[in-house]
């Protein structure tokens, strides 16, 4: 695309530089037939300052070429950074939800893991119960023996 502008600069440039000898071409028939009132040298001095003026305004041409490719780069660069920015946005939405999916999950799987070591512990204490009660039992039985072993020895 530079390229492109540096030919269309170039071509302009030509073109200039053409009709700015076109110009000196008709200063100096001018000069030809002024002759009487200026002198050769002060055409020329003025074929030099319109030849420079000319290669200014040449010159500030580019200039405003050069501004606007770099104004259209850096637009472009601006609009790939907001499309970046869209996705970037969109990307965290979409890693946000995953986290909560993802934390939700975990305290589901958590409550579940809380629900049965509930559910164990109430076993348990229930076994523990018919323990105590098997144990109470067994005492009962030890005592109720040890008093018949007691009256037996008693009676031998």
């Amino acid at each position: 695309m530079k390229e492109e502008q540096e030919e269309v600069i170039r071509a302009l440039m030509e073109k200039q530089k053409a009709e700015h000898q076109s110009t000196i071409e008709a200063i100096r028939r001018e000069h030809e037939n002024e002759r009487q009132l200026a002198s050769a040298a002060h055409a020329e001095e003025l074929c030099k300052l319109k030849a420079e003026i000319q290669e200014l305004l040449l010159r500030n041409q580019r200039r405003e070429l050069d501004v606007e490719m770099a104004l259209g780069e850096r637009e472009r660069e601006i609009a790939h950074l907001r499309e970046s920015m869209k996705d970037l946005i969109g990307r965290r939405s979409e890693a946000d939800e995953t986290a909560k999916d993802i934390h939700r999950r975990e305290m589901e799987h958590l409550q579940d893991q809380v629900k049965k070591s509930n559910t164990r512990a109430e076993r348990l204490e229930e076994e523990l119960g018919r323990v105590k009660e098997m144990w109470k039992e067994a005492d009962r039985q030890n005592a109720s023996n040890n008093r018949k072993t007691e009256s037996l020895e008693r009676a031998l």
